[in-house]
């Protein structure tokens, strides 16, 4: 019996990877946080009204988060003096842990530590990876459960440059 319901909360964990998120099931504007960042200082997503960023909810054990880290990565290193960010959160776990992972996988953009999860439930996170495209002025106009890849990425970006003041 215990084998059925594991069993059975896997396949309710792995479907839901697989479903996106619509931008009109969150709130217009993206709820602001600020969070311990790892390594020290804090992230607020305030500061970055000005540009489009990429909120990445994820978990080091979340073995389809860890995969798409280079995708996230290249996107930071490439997109960065063009008015796109990436800010990391971490979903409930120990700093020195996510630091570990940081160092150990080259991570240069900012990681938040949402270590009590209440950042992730004010964004309806229900499973990781989960992420949100919030344009220059604060709005979400993409959300996505499940892995992402540089070329989804790249949609979500087209659809920021042809939607004009509304959200896609």
């Amino acid at each position: 019996m215990r084998i059925f319901v594991m069993f059975t909360l896997f396949l309710i964990f792995s479907a839901s990877l697989l479903s996106p998120v619509s931008a009109k099931d969150l709130p217009e504007m993206a709820p602001g946080f600020t969070l311990e960042k790892a390594g020290g200082g804090v992230v607020t997503l305030e500061k970055y009204r000005g540009s489009a960023v990429i909120v990445n909810f994820w978990a080091t054990w979340c073995k389809p988060c860890v995969e798409e880290m280079p995708a996230l990565e290249r996107i930071h290193r490439n997109r960065a003096g063009s008015g796109v960010s990436v800010i990391g959160v971490n979903y409930r776990q120990k700093a020195k842990r996510v630091e570990r992972f940081i160092k150990e996988n080259s991570i240069t953009f900012p990681v938040a530590l949402d270590s009590k999860g209440k950042t992730a439930k004010i964004y309806g996170v229900n499973a990781l990876p989960h992420t949100v495209l919030v344009d220059k002025d604060g709005k979400v106009v993409k959300s996505r459960e499940g892995p992402l890849t540089e070329s989804t990425i790249d949609e979500w970006f087209q659809a920021l440059k042809t939607c004009g003041d509304s959200p896609c």
